[in-house]
């Protein structure tokens, strides 16, 4: 199962960077974590009750995204980065 790995891969990663002591900053101007923001938004209205429906209600709603909208994050990724720069880390309005 694919959201098996992910979330084993999440724990890891979370795990090495608390014993990396790596700072990191708790939101971020990256376009996929908006892209996950909407795709966690359209799952949680499905309810699902259990991990195969999960995961079926996920592959859904990613198949529904456009590529016009990934396209429009990432177009932006670069601006806010340097907004980001120039707030020294702190919340930027994009």
């Amino acid at each position: 199962c694919h959201l098996n790995c992910l979330v084993q891969l999440s724990k890891l990663l979370q795990q090495f960077l608390k014993d990396t002591a790596t700072k990191v900053l708790e939101w971020s101007p990256d376009p996929i974590e908006n892209l996950w923001r909407v795709l966690k938004g359209n799952v949680h209205v499905q309810k699902p009750c259990n991990l195969d429906q999960l995961e079926q209600f996920v592959l859904k709603e990613w198949a529904k995204i456009l590529q016009e909208t990934c396209a429009n994050l990432v177009q932006n990724y670069f601006k806010r980065l340097l907004s980001v720069m120039a707030q020294k880390g702190y919340i930027i309005d994009y």
